[in-house]
């Protein structure tokens, strides 16, 4: 965009790639909450649309992959894109198009969280999850998989790890920058009352993050995670410095969830 044409108030741009789901509690639609919230504009390509309940998904389906491509193309062209954060990819032809679009912005930080199943359950990738590690990891400033998406991604070309570091190793060896592993789905032995985050890289090892763990089954937790640390990654903050305040931006939000029947509770990122 040419300096001359952008507002002098104009939010950091982030470009979300995902799954849309029609309830507005996960997917994009929840990247795009989080991130208005944190000041930031969300642009927006839906990679798999989805029939689902806040506890079930009953179907996805693929958008077609030259699509997604032109898509990101078009924003590209016109948006200054800060950050980049991708969901669901939906299919192992989307992430080969994904891999050309994403070559041609190296420069952009990448935050992947590789969902593989909605949290009700079923698949929301209806490809090759080796192939999709294959084009898109060498791309990734940082990947975001739970301790189950990290052991199942990081045995797709190697052994099954037996450890959560081992599985982090495997996962940096395929071209990624950072690896965190969020602990949501997880009891730390040494911190039952905290999700303790673990952020791996080649050379410093293991930084762990905590904060308070809360009550209740909510939907949305990693998409809202991911993408608030893409978003302050667009406002200038360091790596770690995002993820410490995104859990945080992330806690609050599971503050304030709400919910409209017996299913799981839907964030609130709107806070002041």
């Amino acid at each position: 965009m040419s300096a001359s044409l952008a507002s002098t108030n104009a939010k950091p741009v982030v470009l979300c790639l995902g799954g849309l789901d029609p309830l507005g509690c996960a997917g994009v639609l929840a990247d795009q909450r989080m991130l208005t919230a944190l000041g930031c504009h969300a642009a927006v390509v839906i990679t798999t649309l989805t029939v689902q309940s806040t506890r079930q998904l009953f179907e996805a389906i693929p958008v077609d992959a030259d699509l997604v491509l032109r898509q990101c193309r078009a924003i590209i062209s016109e948006l200054p894109v800060a950050a980049i954060k991708i969901g669901a990819i939906g299919s192992d032809t989307i992430a080969r198009q994904l891999s050309l679009f994403l070559q041609s912005v190296p420069d952009i930080p990448v935050v992947f969280d590789p969902v593989i199943q909605a949290e009700g359950g079923g698949n929301l990738n209806q490809g090759d999850m080796a192939a999709v590690c294959q084009h898109l990891l060498p791309h990734c400033t940082l990947i975001t998989p739970n301790s189950l998406e990290a052991a199942a991604l990081g045995g797709q070309n190697n052994a099954a790890p037996r450890t959560t570091q081992e599985a982090a190793q495997q996962l940096l060896q395929q071209g990624c920058r950072y690896v965190l592993i969020t602990g949501g789905h997880s009891i730390d032995e040494h911190h039952p009352a905290h999700i303790v985050n673990r952020l791996f890289d080649a050379t410093t090892g293991e930084h762990p993050f905590s904060v308070a763990r809360q009550r209740g089954d909510f939907r949305g937790t990693g998409c809202g995670f991911a993408s608030a640390i893409a978003g302050l990654i667009a406002q200038g903050l360091a790596l770690p410095n995002a993820i410490e305040q995104a859990q945080h931006r992330v806690s609050a939000a599971i503050a304030q969830a709400y919910h409209y029947s017996s299913g799981k509770q839907i964030l609130d990122p709107h806070h002041d």
